[in-house]
């Protein structure tokens, strides 16, 4: 007696596993580095516009960068509801360094990433008469007298008058957001940055997702 079976059946039957497989297993390190960068709720976030990011995890990544050849030591920053943002330093050739500023710009777009800083007031805190002279001039001039604030050579750094410009495009294009795919976008293209504003206990960053809804649906359940 013949058995009628249903054609979801026949479809399952006809199905290459062996593909299915080799394409799970493709997929397989993507997943794993969209694991490593985002949570489910931070990609919520950067989907909604705004993600606030803890002082904490920023000097956490500043300590973990700072290059044993760069002149500057260490690195601390502390937002403030003013919207300034408080950076303390330790360098070679400076001593120790106050700044409070704005940030002017944070963007991330393609291949350009950057920061540009504006300090409105500032101290060496290991110099007298020096720190008077340091707070009266601009930061290109006290570069040019005093040394270079590099960061590390990964991390080119440019100062016009009183603007401090880090770009940070090198780091980002040598990631592995920067080498994986994921349904033909470069997980490095998914966020974009448009802007930076301090906080109390944090900054607070401007973003958006630059992929369709279905691939922002698809990369979501990968978090789930």
């Amino acid at each position: 007696m013949a058995i009628d079976l249903p054609a979801s059946f026949e479809v399952i039957a006809n199905i290459d596993w062996d593909m299915v497989k080799n394409k799970v297993q493709d997929y397989a390190p993507v997943i794993e580095v969209i694991k490593s960068t985002w949570s489910h709720e931070t990609l919520r976030e950067i989907a909604e516009g705004k993600v606030f990011v803890p002082d904490e995890t920023l000097n956490d990544m500043l300590k973990k960068n700072i290059s044993e050849k760069s002149p500057i030591t260490m690195l601390k920053v502390t937002s403030r509801d003013t919207g300034r943002l408080e950076i303390y330093g330790e360098t070679k050739n400076l001593g120790r360094v106050e700044l409070s500023g704005t940030i002017e710009e944070c963007v991330h777009r393609g291949d350009s990433t950057y920061v540009s800083y504006r300090v409105r007031e500032r101290e060496l805190l290991d110099h007298g008469l020096g720190s008077w002279i340091f707070s009266r001039i601009s930061m290109s001039m006290t570069q040019k007298i005093m040394g270079g604030l590099k960061f590390s050579d990964d991390v080119p750094t440019k100062i016009h008058g009183n603007t401090i410009t880090v770009d940070l495009s090198k780091i980002v294009g040598e990631s592995e957001l920067s080498k994986t795919e994921f349904h033909g976008y470069r997980l490095v293209d998914v966020v974009g940055i448009e802007g930076a504003k301090p906080k109390e206990g944090g900054i607070e960053i401007d973003t958006k997702l630059n992929v369709p809804d279905n691939i922002k649906e698809l990369i979501l359940g990968i978090l789930k």
